[in-house]
């Protein structure tokens, strides 16, 4: 068998191992608060939503097919398989031309923790990661050969401006790749790139002009400040929560305490530096971990090749450490895409906490620098893949039958998918309208019971699209009053306090591994005391009528 020919299979093969797992996964694993927001959306198709741009939204389209998430995720699957041939094609342009060094790269970007979960959920990362990946592309070969694919390189970047706001950051990464390379800013094509972006970008600009930038506000001030600048345009004709409480509605939130056991010791209060130390060593710790047990042989090579440098007999003899392979043309893009968005949330993290995935797309270049300066061994690469799909593996089965030792409600994996159906079914024959105080619960309850019509409450949690937009308002005042009340689904044991509205009933709907959701209403003639001791969630589930009761008002700290 010819080389070529057998490098053709391996990355078939690859390829075939990448799709069939994610689509695997995608059918077992149950969807996800986010998901269902993003899916919602998708029945108000628009050029811009609150919390992101609308691809996001527009991937979501194939649920209209069917609600089972395999179908739901398909448009996240097919582009995550687009992004295969793709970064073969950036590799092969920047210098990977060799069968083991494009096959190592490929292992590391697809096969990371970071790469086999980019791949199925419906996130903005998996539309982010494909055009991010197409307009480096186009700038290698504008830098390479062909000027006049800035142009090109300017539409992908516009397209992922849709996808996510963080493909902004290529204008810099470009700009320092135009500078290191002679003359390349006296021609047009460079500008006109800028020119093309602009043009197909217009449409959401327009959008976000209409709507007082109200996506842009939110973005900026979620990264870079760590608060939700944005805020509702519209007050909907809705209840009205308030910061007091009732003696009534205290006696039912109280009926649901239990005791919580004391520390045994007071945790000791950070100063404004030990955060800054943990924030930046949380950082570092998540962006090894997005490699998955490709950190092992990475550090270990890296080790190896920086003691062969210090013993410069070894090192002339060292097989650790190997001429970069790397096309010079590109090597200031390559080394800007990888560097820019490290430091840029590096920096960051020393005022707030960064969530992992915010600068994970540095792992495009980065998997080039590591392949192209490093040699590490092929078999240990090939273990750590497979051990990163192993992983993988058990969170999915962990979502169904938990596996883990981990305290439920500190469990992220069923925090995020368990008991949401559950609860769904044991609210779907309720006849009056139904609210939920945070767009997560909203969300899975449309997700799952889509004729429940769920809306979200304002002023009870953050803003979010499902209080912006007016079409997603589904129930209003009179809807409230020909029922003679409404229902609220909330996290919060004590119930709000609704101007003109007293409650009729308050249930705890206690959702708890291996066993079902455990129901209890208020009822003062016993105690509580719950079977099941450590759930994953306490939902509440309260029933408001329409009246107000004289009760004295109490302010709750």
């Amino acid at each position: 068998m010819s080389k070529k020919k057998l490098t053709i299979n391996i990355i078939l093969i690859l390829f075939l191992v990448t799709i069939s797992f994610r689509f695997l996964v995608s059918y077992l694993l149950p969807i996800f608060p986010d998901e269902a927001y993003y899916l919602y959306w998708n029945k108000f198709l628009d050029f811009g939503y609150f919390d992101h741009p609308p691809l996001v939204s527009w991937i979501g389209i194939t649920q209209e097919i069917s609600r089972d998430p395999l179908w739901a995720r398909l448009g996240s699957n097919l582009i995550a398989a687009l992004c295969f041939p793709i970064s073969i094609l950036l590799f092969k342009e920047v210098g990977l031309k060799k069968r083991t060094d494009l096959t190592k790269a490929l292992l590391i970007l697809h096969f990371s923790l970071c790469g086999l979960v980019f791949g199925f959920l419906i996130t903005p990362d998996v539309p982010f990661l494909f055009t991010w990946l197409l307009s480096l592309h186009e700038a290698v070969v504008a830098l390479k050969r062909d000027p006049k694919r800035w142009i090109t390189a300017g539409i992908a970047t516009g397209i992922g401006i849709w996808a996510k706001y963080m493909t902004l950051m290529l204008g810099p990464i470009f700009l320092w790749a135009l500078i290191k390379k002679k003359g390349a800013l006296r021609t047009p094509w460079p500008w006109l790139g800028a020119c093309a972006c602009l043009v197909t970008i217009a449409p959401h600009l327009a959008w976000n002009q209409q709507n007082s930038w109200v996506s842009f506000k939110f973005q900026m001030g979620h990264g870079l400040s760590g608060h939700h600048n944005a805020v509702s345009l519209y007050t909907p004709d809705l209840p009205t929560p308030t910061q007091k409480l009732s003696q009534t509605e205290k006696d039912y939130g109280d009926y649901f305490f239990t005791q919580i056991k004391k520390p045994s010791s007071t945790p000791k209060k950070l100063s404004n530096v030990e955060k800054t130390i943990q924030r930046t060593k949380n950082y570092l710790s998540g962006q090894a971990g997005l490699l998955g047990f490709f950190i092992f042989p990475l550090m270990w090579t890296l080790g190896a090749t920086i003691l062969s440098k210090i013993d410069r007999k070894k090192s002339a003899n060292s097989q650790n450490i190997i001429t970069s392979t790397i096309d010079p043309n590109t090597k200031p893009l390559i080394w800007a895409a990888t560097i820019f968005p490290l430091t840029l949330f590096g920096l960051i993290a020393l005022k707030q906490n960064v969530e992992v995935n915010w600068p994970s797309i540095y792992l495009v270049t980065g998997s080039i620098i590591i392949v192209g300066y490093l040699n590490i061994s092929k078999k240990w690469m090939q273990i750590a893949a497979t051990l990163n799909l192993l992983v993988i593996g058990l969170i999915v089965l962990h979502s169904w039958q938990p596996i883990f030792d981990i305290k439920p409600n500190r469990d992220r994996i069923l925090i995020e998918t368990h008991g949401w159906e559950q609860l769904s079914e044991k609210i779907k024959e309720t006849k009056k309208p139904i609210f939920a105080d945070t767009y997560q619960n909203a969300s899975m309850l449309n997700y799952y019971q889509p004729h429940l019509n769920v809306a979200q409450l304002p002023g009870l949690t953050r803003v979010s699209e499902l209080i912006r937009r007016k079409k997603m308002w589904t129930w209003n005042m009179k809807d409230i009053e020909q029922s003679s009340g409404f229902i609220l689904i909330s996290y919060n044991q004590y119930p709000p306090h609704m101007e003109g509205f007293h409650i009729l009933n308050h249930t705890e709907l206690r959702d708890c591994p291996h066993e079902r959701i455990e129901i209890t209403t208020v009822d003062f003639s016993r105690s509580f005391s719950p079977r099941c001791k450590t759930p994953v969630h306490r939902w509440f589930k309260t029933e408001y009528h329409i009246g107000s009761q004289n009760k004295k008002m109490l302010l709750l700290d």
